[in-house]
């Protein structure tokens, strides 16, 4: 009986913390696979922090490849196509990305059970760039997203911190 419990809980430890594909479609159109991850959280939600947690997923469109950042923001905050973020590796190394859309807040982004997803707002905003695939192999500590209203650090939780390249390894595995 112990081996047996020991095993599911083994299964079900993994599976937490296993990156996944969400979805892989054929666009006629373009012509092109569509290839989506699930969500992962990067930071976890505080009573403290008024603007929450964050989040992201990995999506491929064809040629491009684009890094959804997932924020609690709480807040009326716009983040314009063109504007920054920074996401700051552990080695100290940085990688700079753009925004590839305004974005503006949007009820439900970013909840979780704990929340009541219709009651936060929250921002999915979508990054991209020629730099995008020197996360791969990195561990990101923290990232900063300039938004209207300045810029919002975020620092990554350090069990999560190789989330997004090895999100990333699962997303070019499907490519």
């Amino acid at each position: 009986m112990k081996k047996i419990l020991f095993a599911l809980l083994l299964m079900f430890s993994s599976g937490i913390m296993a990156q996944s594909i969400k979805s892989i479609e054929d666009d006629p159109f373009e012509g092109t696979k569509v290839i989506t991850t699930d969500k992962e959280r990067l930071s976890k939600e505080s009573f403290k922090d008024v603007r929450g947690q964050s989040m992201f997923y990995l999506q491929n469109r064809g040629k491009v490849v684009l890094l959804h950042l997932l924020w609690q923001c709480r807040d009326i905050i716009i983040v314009s196509k063109g504007q920054k973020a920074i996401f700051l590796a552990d080695d100290d190394s940085k990688v700079t990305l753009e925004a590839m859309a305004d974005v503006k807040p949007i009820a439900g982004i970013a909840s979780t059970a704990a929340v009541k997803p219709a009651g936060v707002l929250g921002l999915d905003i979508p990054y991209s760039g020629m730099d995008i695939f020197q996360l791969v192999g990195k561990k990101i500590k923290a990232i900063r997203i300039y938004t209207s209203d300045g810029y919002q650090d975020f620092s990554v939780d350090k069990k999560k911190q190789s989330m997004i390249s090895d999100c990333f390894k699962l997303l070019v595995e499907e490519m």
